[in-house]
């Protein structure tokens, strides 16, 4: 079971990022859509939560060439995540 769910908004250059708790959105930031922005996201992760990555879940859009990077960052790293359609 997944304790911390993560929503990602890619685009180009950057990505938003939030999560859900309780009864309200929380808005984490815009990163940069590269290894440096996924290293900082993870980072932020880890400040908010204790819980292992293994009870992360990070679901983010198919952009195309825009979400590759970070979908193979997360499969390399053992934090799971889901590509959806964007639909």
């Amino acid at each position: 079971m997944y304790e911390f769910i993560v929503g990602c908004d890619i685009s180009k250059e950057t990505f938003d990022v939030s999560y859900h708790s309780k009864d309200e959105s929380v808005y984490l930031g815009q990163y940069d859509n590269r290894e440096t922005g996924f290293k900082k996201l993870i980072k932020r992760i880890v400040k908010l939560t204790q819980a292992d990555k293994s009870t992360w879940l990070i679901v983010f859009e198919n952009t195309g060439i825009y979400s590759k990077e970070i979908k193979y960052y997360f499969i390399k790293n053992g934090i799971p995540c889901v590509e959806e359609n964007p639909l």
